[in-house]
């Protein structure tokens, strides 16, 4: 199983340069509106996803030397059925 920590962008280049820097690579499969990076089979997977307009921004307090921290959301991709995953997680069960 993999996290996916989705990245909303309007532009690609820019942050798949650097994400690059830190060893993430384009995934074999990607289009104008969704491209996996991945560092290796381990790392789990940065998913740029276009976005039009305003990225999604996190509350900071008025003293934080980084300004306003861009939102991501976590995912998780996996081969196996519903049924395996949610034998392995307690919490999935109890949703059930």
């Amino acid at each position: 199983m993999d996290v996916v920590a989705v990245y909303f962008t309007p532009d690609f280049t820019a942050d798949g340069q650097f994400f690059g820097h830190l060893g993430f690579r384009p995934d074999s499969h990607g289009n104008e509106f969704w491209q996996a990076l991945k560092a290796g089979d381990a790392q789990g997977v940065i998913g740029l996803h276009h976005i039009d307009g305003d990225i999604p921004h996190g509350g900071v307090s008025p003293d934080s030397p980084i300004g306003r921290p861009t939102l991501v959301h976590l995912g998780f991709e996996t081969s196996e059925g519903l049924e395996t995953v949610q034998t392995k997680s307690p919490r999935l069960r109890r949703r059930r």
